[in-house]
């Protein structure tokens, strides 16, 4: 497995893409999955749209879950001891401050983007931190910061 992933951050992976310009062979260009993109790493980690609704998300919710549980574990609130094993409440309190997975915000206006992976309301200092997850390619992080800032 850590070959693969090795292989892949390298861009080592035969994908069609490769085959067609290192070994000179005629295969299809295009994703064998969405039959919209070229069939590139890039593609296929961070941009298909057949592995959008799925893949995507569950690798997101993965994160979100180690954030999660790494906050709770450092306000010794009591969580599972491995993260992977942790089950996200929708929210927890812990004195004056209130940890808030998944739910949609309650605004004055309306918002198309409402509902971040995690939000952290502290009481005593009046102030809440959105924690809004993405899992990028690493040629997109620029962008995914930038969309996520204007969002909320």
């Amino acid at each position: 497995m850590e070959a693969t992933l090795c292989a892949a951050m390298e861009q080592t992976v035969v994908m069609n893409n490769k085959m067609r310009k290192i070994f000179k062979q005629d295969p299809p260009l295009l994703c064998c999955l969405c039959q919209q993109k070229d069939e590139m790493i890039q593609h296929i980690v961070s941009g298909c749209s057949k592995l959008a609704g799925s893949k995507f998300t569950q690798r997101h919710n993965k994160v979100a879950q180690y954030v999660h549980w790494n906050l709770l574990k450092e306000r010794s609130i009591p969580v599972t001891p491995q993260w992977y094993k942790h089950s996200s409440m929708p929210s927890v309190i812990d004195g004056k401050t209130t940890i808030i997975w998944g739910h949609k915000m309650v605004v004055d206006k309306v918002l198309e983007h409402n509902q971040p992976s995690i939000v952290i309301l502290d009481r005593a200092s009046k102030t809440a931190q959105i924690i809004d997850i993405t899992v990028p390619y690493d040629t997109n992080v620029v962008s995914k910061t930038a969309e996520k800032i204007t969002k909320y």
